[in-house]
């Protein structure tokens, strides 16, 4: 092979502020994305007023929520959560299995799609009470978990009911964290 004619790369990691020479901004990629695949094509997320990790934030199209997400950026700073799973599920996969020191504590060995899980390290719990005006089963307290196995694995587990009630209480695998 012979290379008749070369130049050397300068590789770098563009981040769409488009203040360097050869990158663009932001609004200029979401508005060409857009115009040629339709509006709705690139989602962002929107933070939302509710404590509820399944209504926290929702998806809206990039190009709605771009001047409006620079301008909330500017006036107010986002207000502290605590640590969320990148992936968080739609719907809550049940775990079973569940073995743990304490009832209330959380858990040394789980069970979650057929596999056995042993935990190395442990954070919680959170309690999350539904908003007051949900009823149903749904509306009952969570305690979540931030849990990590020995192979390196982190999840976000959280046990809904209490020990003590006529029910025992259920786990179920909310998200996974990168």
């Amino acid at each position: 092979m012979n290379v008749l004619r070369h130049e050397p790369f300068n590789e770098a990691q563009g981040d769409f502020e488009g203040d360097r020479q050869g990158e663009i901004s932001l609004s200029v990629f979401v508005d060409r994305v857009s115009a040629r695949l339709g509006a709705d094509c690139l989602q962002s997320f929107q933070l939302r007023e509710s404590h509820v990790p399944e209504r926290a934030v929702i998806t809206v199209p990039a190009m709605d929520n771009l001047s409006r997400r620079r301008k909330a950026e500017r006036d107010s700073p986002l207000p502290f959560r605590e640590e969320r799973p990148l992936r968080l599920f739609a719907t809550p996969e049940p775990v079973e299995t569940v073995l743990a020191e304490v009832p209330d504590g959380p858990p040394q060995v789980f069970r979650w799609r057929r596999m056995q899980h042993q935990v190395a390290k442990s954070e919680g719990p959170e309690r999350i009470a539904m908003e007051w005006w949900i009823d149903g089963s749904d509306a009952e307290a969570r305690d979540y978990f931030r849990i990590e196995d020995e192979a390196g694995h982190r999840f976000w587990i959280y046990r809904r009911g209490f020990y003590g009630e006529e029910l025992d209480p259920r786990w179920f695998m909310h998200g996974v964290f990168a």
